[in-house]
């Protein structure tokens, strides 16, 4: 029993010795995050982001079957918004496109992706399909005024 607590002790000796230098990573850390969060644009401007994958496709000249906008996804800091692309072209026309996603200004990730060939042929390179699901993102609104006109507060605790 004395060893077992004498491990204890030694254990939070140690984090107590080491508590300032823990809460000053915590405090640089929540200032990295909302310099983070900062960055992500303030509302969605999803016109201009199809708008942008749509020319990438035309520039990686492969054809679009669907750019399907789907239901924003609302998480604790920020909202996801799914958009869905189903096209036709060669393999490497993908490659240029995925690139040419990737040079776009909004962040986007790359899910779940699918190329298949529906004609399969040793004759001529074939034409493939590509389903991709990708991501963009905004940070949460301002809080709402109530009545009074004072900001509400709902961002909740640390």
């Amino acid at each position: 029993q004395q060893q077992t607590l004498l491990e204890s002790y030694r254990e939070k000796e140690s984090r107590a010795r080491h508590l300032k230098a823990y809460q000053a990573q915590v405090i640089q850390m929540e200032t990295e995050f909302n310099t983070l969060l900062d960055q992500l644009p303030k509302d969605t401007r999803v016109s201009e982001l199809v708008e942008g994958i749509n020319m990438t496709g035309v520039g990686s000249n492969i054809r679009f079957q669907d750019i399907s906008v789907e239901p924003e996804i609302e998480n604790e800091f920020f909202i996801e918004q799914p958009i869905r692309i189903a096209a036709l072209g060669e393999y490497h026309q993908f490659g240029s496109f995925i690139s040419g996603l990737a040079a776009l200004p909004r962040i986007i990730t790359m899910h779940d992706f699918e190329v298949s060939n529906p004609q399969p042929t040793l004759d001529v390179l074939p034409e493939l399909n590509l389903v991709l699901q990708t991501k963009t993102y905004r940070s949460k609104e301002a809080a709402p005024e109530d009545e009074t006109g004072a900001a509400t507060d709902n961002a909740g605790g640390n």
